[in-house]
C-alpha cells in the first residue's frame, strides 16, 4: 500500500504547504494567483549574530545557592518578576533575563522563492496537488475550464541540495490563451520561472502583520539587528547576512531558454511556445560557484530516478499498518516530514521547518532541550532509521563543548558537561543563557544522556558505545556526581534547580522530580556503560551509590527506562483518568499538541494507556490537530499563529511507533495501543537488543518475526498467554510457554512466533 496527501484546493500559506527535503534542503509548496511557489529552506542557515559582550558574568552556582537561600526569594519562572530582600546589583542582574536574548539574532532564516508562473489569467481552474509520500514526490494538476492543463512535478535529490520541476503544458487554444503584444511590452511565455527573495521586514511592520494575522505581539520586544543583503550576480541569488553567513540559490537557465534579471530578480524563460521543459535550483551555504554546479548538474530523469531509489531504500526499513487511516496517515505524513528535514552529519533544524520560516521566529527558532529538540527525533531508532537519529549528535555538539566550559566555570566541576536549556547549531564561546529563572535547570543534561544511551540499547553497537556514548556520560556523571548534595544522613539532594519552567526559589529548587529524574538515570546509564566497557569501575560503583541513596520518594522510578517515557514533567500520570491531552479545558487539548506524543506514550510505555475507553478519542484528537498537509499543529495559531510547520509534531512517530511496540528494560511488548479487535501490524522496527521485530495483529496477534543483528536473549511478552505458541527457529520447532517468552539468537539469524 502506498500512501498520499491530496488537496484539490489551492494552498495560501507556506506553513500550510505540501513539503519535499532531502534532511539539509527542505522546500515549502503554495499557491498564489497564476504562480506555484516553493519557499526554499536550508538547515543550517542561521544569523548567527550572538552579542554576548552584552550580557553580564554568567551566574556561578555558589552564587545561586547564597541566593536561594533567603526565603523571600523567588524568581518566577515565566514572568520572571523578582522577589528578594536587599538584592545586589549582581544578584539583581542575574536574575534577569541576559541582554542578548532580547535581539532578532541568533535565528535561522528562510531561503528565497522559487515561483512557477503559468497564464495569470486562468482564474476558472481546479487544482488537484497530490504528494507521493513514498516517491518523495509532489504532482500538481491546474485544468482550465477551456480545456488547457498545466501538469507540475517535483523533487529533491536525496543528496544533492537541488529542486527540480518538470513541467508539461496542453490544450492550449484561443479560448483559454490570453495576452499578446502590446506597445513593446514583452510577451511572456505561457510558463516560466522566477528566484527572488523579499526584503526582510521591519520589526515594526513584521510585528502589525503578526497582530493582523491572529492578534498576538510575540515579537514585540526583540531589537533588531542589521538585516540581511539580498543580491543578484550571475544567476546567484545571495542572501548576505552581515558578519555571520550567507545563502546562495542559482538557477540554471532551461536549454534552448533565456534568462533575464530585474530587480534582483531571476527569471528564467523556455523557449518560445514550449510546451514541456524543466528548472533546477541548487542552494548552498559554501559558495555561488557550488550553487551553480548543483543546479546545472540537474536532469529531470536522472533526479527523479535517484528520489525514487531512494525513497525506495528509505521506506524498505520499516512499515506499519492501522485499520484507523487517521493513525496510518498521520504516522506516514510525519516519517515523510522526519526524512525532509534530518540526515546524519547536518545540522537538524530548530523549532520550525526551514522552508516555511518567517523572517523572524519565536524564540528565536533555537534548540530547546527541555523536550522540543528531542522531540523531532522520537522514534527514529525505533523505526530502524539511525540515519535521521544520529543527526541529534550533529546538533547537539556545541551545546556538548559549551556544556563543559559551563560545569568547569560555572558550577566549579572539572571533567563534566552541563547541557543548557537552549541552543544553536554553531559554537560559541561562552554560556549565553546563564541567569535565572532557566539558566541553570540541570535536567537537561540527563535527557540528553538518555539518548546517547538509547542508541547503544537499540544497535548495542559496543564502537558507539566506547567512542561516541561513553565520553559524553561519564561527563554528564561526573558532573551530577558534583552538583548532587550529600546530607549528613547519606542522601544526595539536587540543589538548587528548578525544573519544566518554574519558579528558581528555595521550594522550587530542591529536589525537583524531572531533575532528581535525569540524574539517576545519567548515572545509571554511564555506571552500566563503564561495566560493559570494563572501564571506571570505582567511578561505576560510586554512581551506583549515589544513584541508589537518592531521596526516597524517588525510588518508584524504573531504573531501566529513560525518565522522559515515565515522568514528563515531574508530574505523574493519573492511570485512572481520560489522559488531559484528550480532556478539553487542559491546554494539551485546547491548544498545545507539542506535549501530546510524551505523555502518550508515557501512558503506553508505563503500562497505563486505557486502551479500550480512550483509542477512539485518541484518533478524534489527531483528527481535530491534523492539518490538510498531514502534519499537526504543536501550538494552536491562535495563541501563537503562523510560524511555520513545528519540528515537534513529528513526534507523533514515536507514539505510533510505541502503540505497535515497546522494548523498555529489553523486554518486547506488542500492541500496547492497540484493543482487541482492532487490526494493526507494522515491519521490521527496532528494539531494545539490536532485535527487528514484525508482527501481524489481525484482532489478535497471529504472527511474530525477529531478526537479531546480534547475539542474545530475545525476551518477548507472551502474546498468547493463555495458551503455548511455537517457535521456529534454525529449522527446528518448539512448543514454548509463559508470561515472557527468553529466545536465545545468534546474531543474523532470524525466528517466527506463532500460536498453537
Amino acid at each position: 500500500m502506498t500512501h498520499s496527501i491530496c488537496i484539490d484546493h489551492p494552498i495560501v500559506t507556506p506553513d500550510d504547504g505540501l513539503f519535499l527535503g532531502n534532511g539539509d534542503l527542505s522546500v515549502s509548496c503554495w499557491q498564489s494567483p497564476g504562480t506555484i511557489i516553493f519557499q526554499l529552506g536550508k538547515n543550517n542557515f542561521w544569523d548567527t549574530r550572538l552579542l554576548l559582550d552584552k550580557n553580564p558574568k554568567p551566574a556561578h552556582i555558589e552564587e545561586l545557592r547564597t541566593l536561594v537561600m533567603d526565603p523571600n526569594f523567588k524568581v518566577d519562572g515565566t514572568s520572571r518578576k523578582l522577589n528578594g530582600d536587599k538584592l545586589t546589583d549582581r544578584q539583581r542582574e542575574i536574575c534577569r533575563r541576559v541582554p542578548s536574548q532580547g535581539y532578532t539574532a541568533p535565528m535561522p532564516k528562510p531561503g528565497p522563492q522559487v515561483h512557477l508562473h503559468y497564464p495569470p489569467d486562468w482564474r476558472q481552474c481546479s487544482i488537484r496537488q497530490t504528494l507521493e509520500i513514498e516517491r518523495g514526490l509532489l504532482r500538481i494538476e491546474i485544468r482550465h475550464f477551456a480545456g488547457g492543463m498545466l501538469v507540475l512535478e517535483a523533487v529533491v535529490h536525496p543528496e544533492e541540495n537541488r529542486l527540480a520541476l518538470h513541467w508539461t503544458l496542453s490544450g492550449i487554444t484561443p479560448e483559454n490563451r490570453y495576452g499578446g503584444y502590446f506597445y513593446g511590452l514583452p510577451d511572456m511565455p505561457l510558463v516560466y520561472a522566477t528566484l527572488s527573495r523579499e526584503k526582510e521586514l521591519t520589526r515594526e511592520e513584521f510585528i502589525r502583520r503578526e497582530y493582523l494575522d491572529h492578534g498576538n505581539r510575540h515579537s514585540q520586544n526583540m531589537s533588531p539587528l542589521p538585516p540581511p543583503q539580498t543580491l543578484l550576480q550571475n544567476n546567484v541569488l545571495i542572501q548576505k547576512i552581515p558578519d555571520s553567513m550567507s545563502l546562495y540559490t542559482a538557477g540554471a537557465i532551461p536549454e534552448d531558454g533565456g534568462s533575464e534579471t530585474f530587480a534582483d530578480v531571476l527569471c528564467l524563460t523556455p523557449s518560445k511556445d514550449c510546451s514541456e521543459g524543466t528548472f533546477s535550483f541548487g542552494v548552498s551555504t559554501d559558495s555561488a560557484e557550488d550553487a551553480m554546479q548543483l543546479a546545472q548538474q540537474s536532469n529531470w530523469e536522472t533526479d527523479l530516478q535517484a528520489q525514487t531509489d531512494s525513497c525506495d531504500k528509505f521506506w524498505n526499513r520499516s512499515r506499519v499498518s492501522f485499520d484507523s487511516p487517521v493513525l496510518e496517515e498521520c504516522y506516514y505524513a510525519a516519517m515523510h516530514g522526519k526524512r525532509s528535514l534530518l540526515k546524519a552529519g547536518v545540522y537538524p533544524p530548530g523549532l520550525f521547518f526551514p522552508s516555511a520560516l518567517k523572517d523572524f521566529s519565536l524564540w528565536r527558532g533555537d534548540y530547546h532541550l527541555n523536550y522540543n529538540y528531542q522531540s523531532i527525533f522520537m522514534g527514529a531508532y525505533e523505526s530502524n532509521h539511525l540515519e535521521q537519529g544520529d543527526a541529534y549528535f550533529t546538533g547537539i555538539a556545541p551545546l556538548l563543548e559549551l556544556g563543559e566550559k559551563i560545569s568547569r566555570d560555572y558550577y566549579g566541576i572539572d571533567g563534566g558537561c552541563f547541557v543548557q536549556l537552549c541552543g544553536y547549531p554553531f559554537p560559541v564561546e561562552d554560556d549565553y543563557f546563564g541567569s535565572l529563572p532557566l539558566g541553570r535547570m540541570a535536567y537537561m543534561t540527563g535527557w540528553v544522556a538518555a539518548y546517547f544511551y538509547r542508541r547503544f540499547l537499540l544497535t548495542q553497537d559496543l564502537d558507539f558505545l566506547k567512542n561516541k556514548a561513553y565520553p559524553f556520560l561519564k561527563k554528564a556523571a561526573v558532573f551530577y556526581t558534583g552538583f548532587l548534595q550529600e546530607d549528613d544522613q547519606g542522601i544526595y539532594h539536587a540543589f538548587p534547580s528548578n525544573q519544566g519552567e518554574c519558579d528558581f526559589s528555595y521550594a522550587g529548587t530542591m529536589d525537583q522530580p524531572q531533575v532528581i529524574y535525569h540524574a539517576a538515570y545519567a548515572l545509571h546509564c554511564a555506571s552500566q556503560a563503564a561495566t560493559i566497557l570494563h572501564v571506571d569501575r570505582e567511578l561505576a560503583a560510586e554512581w551506583e551509590h549515589i544513584r541508589s541513596h537518592l531521596p526516597e520518594q524517588f525510588s518508584e522510578m524504573p531504573k531501566d527506562m529513560a525518565p522522559e517515557f515515565f515522568n514528563f514533567d515531574g508530574k505523574k500520570a493519573d492511570a485512572k483518568k481520560a489522559p488531559d491531552f484528550l480532556t478539553p479545558g487542559n491546554p494539551s487539548y485546547d491548544w498545545y499538541f507539542g506535549h501530546m506524543p510524551y505523555r502518550f506514550s508515557i501512558r503506553l510505555r508505563g503500562g497505563i494507556w486505557r486502551v479500550a475507553e480512550d483509542y477512539q478519542a485518541l484518533i478524534d484528537y489527531l483528527k481535530r490537530w491534523r492539518q490538510p498537509n498531514g502534519l499537526m499543529r504543536a501550538m494552536s495559531v491562535a495563541t501563537h499563529g503562523y510560524y511555520g510547520p513545528w519540528t515537534e509534531s513529528l513526534a507523533i512517530v514515536g507514539s505510533l511507533n510505541d502503540m505497535l511496540m515497546t522494548s523498555d528494560g529489553g523486554i518486547i511488548r506488542l500492541f500496547p495501543g492497540i484493543p482487541d479487535g482492532h487490526s494493526a501490524s507494522f515491519s521490521t522496527l527496532r528494539a531494545e537488543g539490536a532485535f527487528l521485530v514484525s508482527a501481524i495483529k489481525q484482532e489478535r496477534v497471529k504472527k511474530v518475526d525477529i531478526f537479531a543483528e546480534c547475539n542474545g536473549t530475545c525476551r518477548l511478552v507472551n502474546p498468547w498467554p493463555q495458551a503455548d505458541c511455537i517457535l521456529e527457529y534454525h529449522g527446528e520447532t518448539e512448543a514454548l510457554s509463559g508470561e515472557i517468552l527468553n529466545i536465545q539468537m545468534q546474531a543474523g539469524t532470524s525466528c517466527c512466533l506463532r500460536q498453537r
